[in-house]
């Protein structure tokens, strides 16, 4: 895939130009580090034939970016109407949210809540 845009960060959004790749060069279409830049993440899908590729999403979906539960809840759309076509693994930043929403969950004060014999 050729692009005159070189990361998710760049906000030149109209400058950028995404080439799809010939059909018989590629199986997999991945994308990393999307940082809940959703709209910089839809134009990459622009490229991806979900007909003859799979998808692999490389992680770090989220944080940086102001739109990462849009970012989440388009990977949902696309593993849902595409299953396996669509493949999902988890970032380091995507662990970070996990791991402070877990923490939260279990003292949501900074407070240790729990009862002990």
């Amino acid at each position: 895939m050729s692009r005159r845009c070189y990361d998710m960060t760049d906000y030149k959004l109209k400058h950028c130009k995404v080439n799809k790749p010939p059909k018989d060069k590629k199986q997999f279409f991945a994308v990393s580090d999307i940082h809940g830049h959703i709209n910089e993440f839809k134009l990459l899908l622009t490229a991806w034939d979900h007909e003859g590729q799979t998808l692999v999403l490389l992680g770090d979906y989220v944080d940086r970016g102001q739109h990462s539960k849009a970012v989440l809840d388009e990977i949902i759309k696309l593993k849902e109407q595409y299953k396996d076509k669509v493949i999902v693994l988890r970032g380091n930043h995507d662990d970070a949210l996990l791991d402070n929403l877990i923490e939260y969950r279990k003292y949501p004060f900074g407070i240790d809540l729990s009862i002990t014999d």
